[in-house]
């Protein structure tokens, strides 16, 4: 699990990270469940991030192409 997870204004999450190196995306779900993404374009990430709607971007842009398993429960 990263180190440090920013903060993000969402109804779904509470905070995310973003490992370009691995390109790994980090979610906090409002329940505390962390969960991590595999093969997540940065720029995919980052319209993530940046979306008025995180959860809504997340449902049909992210959870459906990119495998994720749970990193905390």
């Amino acid at each position: 699990m990263p180190r440090e997870l920013t903060p993000i204004k969402s109804s779904m999450f509470d905070a995310h990270h973003y490992d370009p190196n691995t390109r790994k995306m980090t979610v906090q779900f409002k329940n505390g469940s962390v969960f991590e993404y595999d093969e997540v374009p940065a720029d995919k990430h980052a319209t993530f991030a940046q979306n008025a709607s995180p959860g809504g971007y997340f449902n049909r842009r992210i959870k459906p192409y990119h495998s994720g398993r749970p990193v905390k429960e």
